[in-house]
């Protein structure tokens, strides 16, 4: 994408209103390497843009009547396949000991939307979101 900018190639590509979102936290790449960019807070409605079917299966779980940890029998981790190897991730300190409740069931979602759509991409999104800058830092932009 930034070949075909630096090249004036016009490219019909379309990121959900929460990319242009990451994009812009901050507004201006910091003068720190090491600083986080892209991490701007995720709703369930930006995930539902990139991934519907579970943002209405999250969805459900919120609007759900019923025994959340007896029916569901979640906890705060989550599982990813990397390369073919499944991998686990707790959503906070223990979460693997947390089981979700009715109290607790919005923290759960928040915090497996953030990770979806925030931590566990962050590596190749900052690498994205410098490449990006570095080709296209303009008022337009902003």
């Amino acid at each position: 994408m930034g070949l075909a900018v630096y090249n004036s190639i016009a490219l019909d590509i379309h990121f959900p209103l929460y990319c242009y979102r990451k994009l812009l936290t901050p507004p201006t790449v910091p003068s720190d390497p090491n600083a986080f960019v892209g991490m701007a807070t995720a709703t369930l409605d930006d995930l539902q843009q990139v991934m519907p079917d579970l943002a209405h299966g999250l969805s459900e779980l919120l609007s759900y009547e019923g025994n959340i940890e007896e029916d569901f029998y979640l906890n705060f981790q989550v599982f990813q396949e990397e390369m073919g190897v499944v991998k686990s991730y707790n959503l906070k300190p223990g979460g693997d000991k947390i089981p979700v409740n009715k109290q607790n069931r919005k923290e759960y979602v928040q915090l497996y939307i953030d990770f979806l759509l925030n931590k566990s991409i962050y590596k190749q999104f900052a690498a994205f979101y410098h490449g990006f800058h570095s080709v296209c830092a303009s008022d337009a932009l902003m």
